[in-house]
């Protein structure tokens, strides 16, 4: 079966060498041409091999020529086709933390490859949330996941992490002019306090001090990327395309290439260009480099997963979605996976996690239900699971109240955690672990009352009204949107009424930039948004006349983040980016709840001068805001106390 889906490998290393080898000063395993006998590139120093699985191992050598690999004792002899491709399959091994030489052997080469270990194997995918770090402290609000005293005892996890690369064909291997000599899975070390750190590698640490095995992390994910460039062409072709008997692949590949400007116009100008720039010795940036040409329709599935095939892995972890493409997401990235599984021979785990929610909007104050561009990404992503039927190697994750940021939350070590703890729930037999969102299961409508059971409760559901008594349950009678009453009726039922005893056509939580989050399980996370209507209703959003927070005075560029709203008081931030250049100070009037006994306004602790306003019969306070402030809190004075401890969102 896996041979079926790999190409001939030295058809492609012939082809590679004619067009790069010459130019090339820098090989893996000190190759000077494509015949040599090596391993494929993912095996090199430090690597991690999948414990209580059959290991293959596989390269390309001289064809028909016998090859010997031996390691931890066991010794497998194959022979390489008539295209030099060949592989052996290692017997199923216990986890060892103790480093140990793979050999193998054609002829009169070998081969070793050192500090071999045998632990737990995952993918990481997807974009710049899987990709880039997020600071490793304790941010007050969630769960800060830190690794045990005994740590420096624990295995080191590693990562292998790969270069540059684009391309329309599966590569059988890195291609060539990213294989770089020094190449190695790297050992990850201690995190000091305040280092960045990226939802992998928390993933990683959880999974190692839980299990207490090696962990190794094949980080592929790519910044801004879409989800077509990590699929497959066969199964883009399947999708239809919008123009007649076209398909999806031909669609997107033209559209792709109609954004190209400059002197390259077209796939074939890049490969150009790509090939001059090799045969100058690979000089200077690749000329790929960018979001461009990784966004091309296969051109990361192609570099970045056809290669890894067949490393045995226990699972993949995925992120991504902000990049789309719109359209069937869920259907897609069901096929993506089942071509994957077949691709590596393996009935893998694969856990993704939902878009986070964007803290430069505000939750509002009226009953409204909205929307923004990663909402019907997200109702994709959580339909995904329906999708995948009776599958039980796929979980997802909720990370929506993870936003503080328009795309890039912070809390990677939360979303790293809650992925892990998936994981472990999941495919480690940890039953007991509770690692998403409360997440509806079963809905009805009867009259003026809605009846919603959720799972992924813990102990139970916890019911917290926020400001001004908000309950953050959107309502609609046909006619006049409202907030919802909300009734808690056991451990995982709630009751919604329309207030007033109001007939109930429209019943919804979360879908807004910004949500009022008010429906908790035992850990604290919010429930995930949904929306449950009877019969076809357009939902309608209440006339706003005032905002929580409204600024006074232009912020030069700053945007206004939001967080932490909750029914003493809330927390804002006048960020900037180095474009921004906004005043020192801003007057800024932010709402007083009727519910508290006064106002008070600090900023990083300090007291801030205010003025009580009331604007047609409701209360506002306004202040100078100090732009660069990390955290500015106007509450009760009551729940201050509370509010101090969160740190930046």
């Amino acid at each position: 079966m896996i041979d079926h889906f790999r190409m001939k490998p030295m058809i492609r290393s012939k082809k590679m060498s004619l067009l790069f080898l010459a130019a090339l000063s820098v090989l893996s395993l000190n190759l000077t041409a494509a015949e040599d006998f090596r391993l494929a590139d993912i095996f090199r120093d430090g690597a991690v091999l999948q414990r209580d699985k059959p290991v293959p191992v596989w390269g390309w050598g001289t064809a028909n020529e016998a090859v010997e690999v031996t390691f931890a004792g066991q010794k497998k002899v194959g022979r390489a086709d008539a295209d030099g491709y060949w592989k052996v399959e290692l017997d199923p091994m216990k986890a060892n933390t103790e480093g140990q030489p793979l050999t193998a052997r054609s002829g009169e080469t070998s081969l070793i490859i050192d500090d071999v270990v045998v632990g737990e194997v995952w993918i990481a995918a997807g974009q710049s949330n899987m990709n880039h770090g997020g600071p490793d402290r304790d941010t007050g609000y969630y769960p800060f996941y830190q690794s045990p005293e005994n740590e420096a005892e624990l295995p080191r996890v590693r990562h292998r992490r790969f270069g540059y690369g684009a391309s329309l064909e599966p590569q059988d291997d890195v291609q060539a002019m990213f294989r770089a000599e020094d190449a190695r899975w790297e050992k990850t070390e201690d995190y000091p306090e305040g280092s960045s750190t990226n939802m992998a590698q928390y993933f990683a640490r959880v999974l190692r001090d839980e299990l207490k095995v090696p962990v190794g992390i094949i980080h592929v994910a790519v910044s801004g990327t879409n989800q077509t460039a990590w699929m497959p062409k066969e199964v883009l072709e399947t999708f239809p395309g919008k123009a007649p008997h076209e398909n999806y692949y031909q669609q997107y590949l033209a559209e792709k290439e109609s954004k190209l400007q400059g002197k390259i116009k077209s796939w074939d100008d890049f490969l150009a260009v790509e090939k001059e720039w090799a045969e100058n010795g690979a000089e200077g940036l690749w000329p790929g480099r960018g979001m461009t040409y990784a966004n091309f329709p296969t051109a990361l599935y192609n570099t970045r997963i056809h290669p890894l095939a067949p490393y045995a892995i226990r699972g993949v972890i995925w992120h991504q979605g902000e990049g789309g493409p719109f359209g069937p997401y869920a259907e897609r990235m069901v096929a993506k996976v089942e071509h994957w599984r077949k691709l590596f021979g393996q009935d893998f785990h694969y856990i993704w996690g939902t878009l986070s929610k964007s803290s430069s909007g505000q939750p509002p104050l009226f009953p409204a239900e909205g929307s923004f561009y990663r909402s019907n990404q997200n109702g994709s992503l959580r339909k995904a699971l329906e999708v995948f039927g009776d599958d039980p190697n796929v979980e997802f994750v909720e990370l929506y109240d993870l936003g503080n940021e328009d795309t890039h939350f912070a809390l990677k070590a939360e979303g790293g955690r809650r992925m892990a703890l998936a994981a472990l729930s999941q495919v480690y037999g940890k039953n007991d672990v509770l690692y998403t969102a409360p997440r509806l299961v079963e809905s009805s409508i009867e009259g003026g009352k809605a009846i919603l059971k959720f799972d992924h409760i813990g102990e139970g559901l916890i019911y917290e009204p926020t400001i001004n008594g908000i309950s953050g349950f959107y309502v609609f009678d046909g006619k006049t949107p409202a907030w919802g009453d909300v009734k808690l009726l056991d451990q995982q039922t709630v009751e919604v009424t329309y207030p007033g005893g109001g007939s109930l056509k429209t019943v919804g939580y979360g879908n807004a930039t910004n949500p009022h989050e008010t429906l908790f399980n035992r850990d604290r996370i919010p429930a995930s948004p949904f929306a449950v209507k009877d019969g076809e209703v357009k939902t309608q959003s209440a006339e706003q006349s005032y905002e929580l927070i409204k600024p006074l005075e232009p912020l030069g560029g700053a945007k206004l983040h939001v967080a932490h709203v909750r029914r003493g008081g809330y927390i804002f931030e006048i960020r900037g980016n180095s474009r921004a250049k906004p005043p020192e100070k801003a007057l800024m009037r932010c709402f007083v709840s009727p519910e508290w006994s006064g106002v008070a306004v600090e900023a990083e602790g300090e007291e801030l001068p205010c003025e009580e306003v009331t604007e047609n019969g409701q209360k506002f306070v306004t202040f100078k805001a100090p732009t660069k402030a990390k955290r500015i809190l106007v509450a009760d004075p009551d729940s201050l106390d509370a509010l101090r401890v969160v740190d930046r969102f």
